[in-house]
């Protein structure tokens, strides 16, 4: 028989909504109070339904730590946390680019990689580990702002981190997926001029406004379970509940889950962006194979979990910061969610 035992005199404490929903379905499960001398509470709740489990579960993790703060906000965080992570990591992220678009085989890219930071410095200086930045730092203020912000007020809503995390990635991804392709392009030549506008030309007069958005279906599946992977087990270790330094340490442990169950798709993916042919995924992933095996669909990867770390690391642990400040200072807002 489900029962919930109360005991000793600790405070229980819930919000309105999740009272309600919660005395909505004790009305029909026996209450029973136990003396004061018990000194535990054992709270067991019948599953009446898995959808009210949920829902229940989710107010209780929301109304702990206050009202979300308005969508306009969290963007605002978001965007932050997404620019400071993008710029940090660039050098890493041009290397990793230029592994993937190459035609190269195998052995020779590896030897490429031990050696593409001196190559970019000779042919372009410093300043070349940032080349494409510009756009990488736009997408991130557009793609992390959503992000970041769709899922904090979907994940309520649904009482699903990783259904949450899902929808917002392509929410997130899919409209700025032409600044990503462009960044792809641009990144991946070396010692090569190519200016915004010279890319962006040579990518339309290929095919016309649509090339813009080749890859893009291998974007938003992508999206689907690199964010649904990511956030479900981010919620799933955190429950909603962590400091900035404990969303960035989780934050990384989910990021290098995720991304290295989602890797090849980004190999196909980025592929897909560098040719003007506009192959379609299957041949894609075909050619690939066909340059090098499977080892050519993971090719950079070990850059990538390399830059993965510091990222998830900046773009969590600051958003929850932020969050954190912003419960503070302006009133609303916890370090639940994303």
């Amino acid at each position: 028989m489900p029962r919930l035992v109360l005991g000793g005199v600790g405070a229980v404490r819930w919000s309105a909504e999740a009272g309600t929903a919660l005395v909505s379905r004790l009305s029909r499960e026996e209450f029973v109070l136990a003396p004061p001398f018990v000194h535990s509470v054992d709270a067991t709740i019948a599953r009446a339904s898995p959808e009210s489990d949920a829902q229940i579960a989710s107010l209780m993790r929301s109304s702990s730590s206050g009202a979300a703060p308005s969508y306009a906000s969290a963007f605002g965080m978001g965007a932050l946390s997404g620019a400071a992570a993008k710029t940090a990591t660039a050098p890493l992220e041009r290397v990793r680019l230029v592994l993937q678009t190459s035609t190269q085989n195998n052995a020779a890219a590896s030897s490429f990689a031990r050696a593409n930071f001196v190559d970019v410095l000779r042919a372009e200086g410093v300043l070349g580990l940032w080349r494409g930045n510009a756009l990488g730092v736009a997408r991130a203020v557009l793609t992390k702002g959503t992000l970041f912000a769709t899922q904090d007020h979907l994940s309520a809503a649904l009482g699903s981190d990783a259904s949450a995390g899902a929808l917002a990635g392509v929410c997130a991804h899919v409209p700025a997926y032409p600044l990503d392709l462009l960044r792809t392009r641009i990144a991946g030549a070396v010692g090569a001029e190519a200016s915004i506008t010279a890319v962006l030309g040579e990518v339309l007069r290929s095919g016309g406004v649509l090339a813009l958005y080749r890859g893009a279906p291998a974007t938003a599946g992508g999206a689907i379970a690199y964010e649904g992977t990511r956030f479900g087990v981010f919620g799933a270790l955190t429950d909603g509940e962590t400091s900035p330094a404990g969303a960035a340490a989780v934050g990384v442990a989910a990021s290098l889950v995720a991304g290295a169950v989602c890797y090849p798709n980004d190999t196909i993916r980025r592929k897909q962006q560098w040719s003007l042919d506009s192959p379609g995924y299957l041949s894609t992933f075909r050619e690939l194979l066909a340059e090098g095996g499977a080892p050519r669909i993971y090719r950079g990867l070990p850059l990538y979990l390399a830059k993965v770390a510091p990222a998830a690391a900046v773009q969590f642990g600051t958003y929850h910061l932020l969050k954190r400040l912003h419960r503070k200072y302006v009133g609303g807002g916890g370090d639940g969610g994303g």
